[in-house]
């Protein structure tokens, strides 16, 4: 039969494999956003801009998007923000005319600032709005343009980009590779529950041998 001070190390041995496994978790990236889909029949306007002290020409394309929020843990975060919504669009863009520049454009309205981000995978309409001067445009102009969506928070995240390509043949999206366990919280929940049954399995063993040597 195993002894008593046998018993007492594997428990212990056990709760340190416990308690690495929740400190593991708490040291991953708590949130993660990417866009999963763009309609690429986006929108746009002609409008005027000031920037830097001068006046020019300019187009505002309007995109509609779905955005990803996963939380890999199996708590709820919350997100507190500035007052002005969730989000803020990440942008950059390299284009073959080296005299375009792009900019977004950002809505600020008042807005709940504060924020829950449920656990596992939800899913958000949202839309981007992205300005190109000097001049106006009827499509992009040829370039490389690079997407991400973040939140308007000092909170610890990950967030995916999101790749368009635009040239004389064409435009072509792509998105960076996701995590092979995106979306899941199932390998959390394992790692705890596993450590905590087997845990209170070797406990019970602990109290009725206890029990028996009296």
């Amino acid at each position: 039969m195993m002894r008593k001070q046998n018993i007492i190390t594997i428990s212990f041995i056990v709760l340190i494999i416990s308690l690495f496994c929740v400190s593991s978790v708490s040291a991953q990236t708590v949130l993660y956003t990417r866009i999963s889909s763009i309609n690429e029949n986006y929108s746009y306007f002609y409008c005027g801009i000031r920037y830097e002290g001068n006046d020019f020409d300019a187009t505002e394309f309007h995109f509609l998007i779905q955005l990803e929020i996963w939380n890999p843990s199996v708590s709820n975060v919350t997100v507190n923000t500035g007052n002005f919504g969730l989000f803020n669009t990440g942008f950059e863009a390299q284009y073959e005319n080296e005299t375009y520049l792009g900019l977004i454009s950002e809505i600020e309205s008042p807005a709940s600032n504060s924020y829950i981000i449920p656990s596992g995978l939800l899913k958000v309409n949202y839309s981007l709005n992205i300005i190109i001067l000097p001049e106006n445009f009827t499509c992009l102009p040829s370039g490389n343009y690079t997407f991400w969506i973040e939140f308007d928070s000092d909170i610890n995240a990950k967030y995916l980009h999101t790749y368009l390509q635009v040239n004389k043949s064409g435009e072509y999206y792509s998105y960076e590779e996701l995590p092979l366990n995106w979306g899941a919280i199932s390998s959390i929940l394992n790692c705890n529950i596993s450590g905590s049954i087997i845990s209170l399995a070797l406990l019970t063993i602990l109290f009725l041998y206890s029990k028996k040597s009296k």
